[in-house]
């Protein structure tokens, strides 16, 4: 089992990006990614991309190649691997799921951490998986 980043996390972390806070009146966010998944093994975490603290969840988007028979993905963060997204069955010829399965959805980040802002992970469950995962999340300020 190994830990992997994003392209879109990469370059966070290369730019140092400031993640923006108390923007007024609700705006909505929307970060994104794709990772390229090559046998990558179960139990693997991915790091998809930071959001910042007080962010409030509001949905997810997941498109996804058919990944490896037998694999799932979990969405969350370091305080619940499956916060937003439980056990999403990617084992199927491309496929895609919009919204939040569990008790993600309002979710406020920072509520459960002293971190300023969160990494939304994926996890690889089951078996390896090969080919592309996409990842969306919209959240408001």
């Amino acid at each position: 089992m190994a830990t992997y980043n994003s392209t879109t996390y990469e370059a966070q972390l290369a730019a140092k990006v400031e993640l923006a806070q108390g923007i007024a009146n609700a705006t909505l966010h929307c970060a994104t990614t794709t990772y390229e998944a090559s046998s990558t093994a179960a139990n693997s975490i991915i790091n998809l991309f930071k959001l910042p603290k007080g962010a409030a969840i509001k949905n997810f988007v997941v498109a996804f190649d058919d990944l490896g028979t037998g694999v799932t993905v979990d969405i969350g963060d370091a305080g619940d691997v499956d916060r937003y997204v439980d056990g999403l069955d990617v084992a199927t010829a491309a496929g895609s799921h919009v919204g939040c399965l569990v008790d993600g959805v309002n979710y406020i980040i920072g509520t459960d951490t002293e971190n300023d802002d969160t990494i939304v992970t994926a996890k690889i469950l089951g078996a390896a998986a090969t080919g592309t995962l996409k990842v969306s999340c919209y959240y408001a300020m």
